[in-house]
Formats: structure tokens, C-alpha cells, sequence
């Protein structure tokens, strides 16, 4: 096996352990669920006065071929939403998202990895 396929393998098989530890929606507090549900996802900078209080990421799996890619896009902006949750962050800014190598056998048609910056509005 060439040394590019093992390490393309083992890429793969990183984002997917990553994947499996994300946190789920049923871990948070009411208060954190409540902040999901109410947080902003800007695709540029902030557009108010604020605070960066940490990078996020977020990956969501298209499982079947009939699935949409949309639905796998959605998961993972929801990830990074949860996750910006968790550290009582208000807004994502600098989201974006794409897609990653497809991992065949864990019957992932198409992964998408989305990346943010956790926005505290504010002074806190």
C-alpha cells in the first residue's frame, strides 16, 4: 500500500473518532439547549461588538446515498452550534463549511466538516 493511501486512511479515520466524540444536543442543560436553539451562524466577521472566546468544529455524515448532502451540512452546523454552547458563547462567526474524504466503511456517502469561531457579544 502506497504511503499516501495509509495516510489518507488514517485522516479519515481521525475525522470520524472525532465525529463519534462530539457532544450530543441531549448533553446540555435546558439553559444550553436554549442557546442552540437562539444561536446566530455568520458566514463573515462579527457584526457587533464582541469578544472570539474559542475555535470550533463541527462534522456531519451523509449516511446514505438517497440522504441529502444538505442534511449532513445541517448536522454539522448544528455541532459547531452545540459546541459553542458548551462554552456559553452567543453567535459563531467565521463559519464555513466543505466537504472531506469520503470513509467508505463507515457508510459515510459524503462528510462535511464545518469550523467557526466561538463570538461572545459584548463585554463579559
Amino acid at each position: 500500500m502506497e504511503i499516501g493511501k495509509i495516510v489518507a486512511a488514517l485522516a479519515c479515520a481521525g475525522v470520524l473518532a472525532a465525529c463519534a466524540a462530539q457532544p450530543g444536543i441531549k448533553s446540555l442543560t435546558d439553559e444550553q439547549r436554549g442557546k442552540v436553539r437562539a444561536m446566530e451562524i455568520i458566514y463573515g466577521g462579527a457584526t457587533m461588538p464582541g469578544t472570539v472566546v474559542g475555535r470550533l468544529q463541527g462534522a456531519g455524515c451523509q449516511k446514505e446515498l438517497y440522504d441529502s448532502r444538505i442534511d449532513a451540512e445541517i448536522e454539522a452546523v448544528e455541532r459547531i452550534k452545540i459546541n459553542a454552547a458548551l462554552i456559553d458563547a452567543d453567535a459563531v462567526v467565521n463559519a464555513v463549511c466543505r466537504e472531506a474524504a469520503v470513509d467508505w466503511s463507515a457508510t459515510c456517502w459524503v462528510l462535511i466538516e464545518c469550523s467557526g469561531e466561538a463570538f461572545r457579544y459584548g463585554k463579559r
